[in-house]
Parts: C-alpha cells; structure tokens; sequence
C-alpha cells in the first residue's frame, strides 16, 4: 500500500496507493490506517491518500518508534482486511 515516503526530518507523509504500478490513490485505506492509529492512541493528519505526522520538537526516541509501530501495524492490518475495489 505504501506508494512513497517523503518529508524532512520528523515531520514526513506516506503516501498510500491501491497499486504501485498504477499509483491510484488508496483513499479508503488511509482512512482505515487513521482510525486504527486513533484507536491506539496515535494522532495522525490525512490529505487525500496521504498520512502525515509532525510530532513537537520535544518528541523523545522512544515516542517516535511507539509511532511507529503503531503506523507499521495499522498498515499491515488494513492491508490484510483487503478493501473491495469500486
């Protein structure tokens, strides 16, 4: 699902696709990643198919690899569950 990664430092987006080749935009996923992250108590913004974190400048290491286990699992659960294509 993960079509690209791109920021600068902390702060960056990933981009979600339904396909790497085609690149069409995964909306409905990332709204799915947004929700479970939520659940587990990570905060996320979302832009179109895009899911971008920008933590405080005082966000320590161990913070930072919380988040993203967090991100890491919502991914891998929401590609598992598979979404019907329109």
């Amino acid at each position: 699902m993960v079509g690209d990664v791109r920021g600068k430092g902390l702060v960056f987006g990933v981009e979600l696709v339904t396909d790497r080749e085609t690149r069409v935009p995964a909306f409905r996923e990332v709204g799915k990643v947004f929700y479970r992250a939520l659940e587990k108590g990570l905060s996320l913004k979302t832009t179109a198919s895009i899911l971008a974190l920008s933590p405080p400048l005082i966000v320590t290491r161990q913070e930072m690899e919380r988040a993203f286990n967090i991100i890491d699992a919502c991914l891998s659960e929401v590609e598992q569950q598979g979404s019907p294509r329109s």
